[in-house]
C-alpha cells in the first residue's frame, strides 16, 4: 500500500518520496523516475534521510537502512512490524506517527537542498 507520496526538489531536481507498506515493512521510498540524481547525490540523501528516521524512531526496535542502489523507485529507511505481536491499530497509530514527522523533517531539508546547501545539511 502507497501512501502520501509528496512531490518535492532535492539537489534541484524534481522526485517524489513516499511511504509504502509492503507486508511487514513500511519503508520510506524515493520516486525518481527519470533517474535525475547522482549516485553521490543519492548517497547524500540517503546519510540525511537515516539521520532523520532514527532520530524519529528511537523509541521504535527494528528499524534500519536499506541497502544502497540507485533505480527509478529506490527504499530509504524501513521499519519492521510484527503482525503476531502487535494489533494493526496500534501499529497504524505508529506508521501514521513516523509518516508525519518523516514528512516534517524532509519539508524542512529539502527546502535547503533546493538552494544548493544540501551538503551543507548532509553532514
Amino acid at each position: 500500500m502507497n501512501f502520501k507520496w509528496m512531490p518535492t526538489t532535492l539537489f534541484g531536481k524534481c522526485v517524489d518520496v513516499y511511504f509504502e507498506f509492503n507486508y511487514e515493512h513500511l519503508l520510506f521510498k524515493l520516486a525518481d523516475q527519470e533517474q535525475k540524481l547522482e549516485r553521490d547525490e543519492l548517497t547524500s540523501l540517503r546519510k540525511r534521510v537515516e539521520l532523520i528516521c532514527r532520530q524519529v524512531s528511537a523509541n521504535r526496535g527494528n528499524h534500519e537502512p536499506t541497502k544502497n542502489k540507485k533505480g527509478r523507485f529506490v527504499s530509504l529507511y524501513k521499519w519492521e512490524f510484527d503482525f503476531a505481536k502487535e494489533g494493526l491499530a496500534q501499529m497504524m497509530d505508529v506508521a501514521d506517527r513516523i509518516v508525519d514527522e518523516v514528512y516534517q523533517e524532509i519539508r524542512k531539508w529539502s527546502k535547503h537542498v533546493s538552494k544548493g546547501d544540501y551538503k551543507e545539511q548532509a553532514k
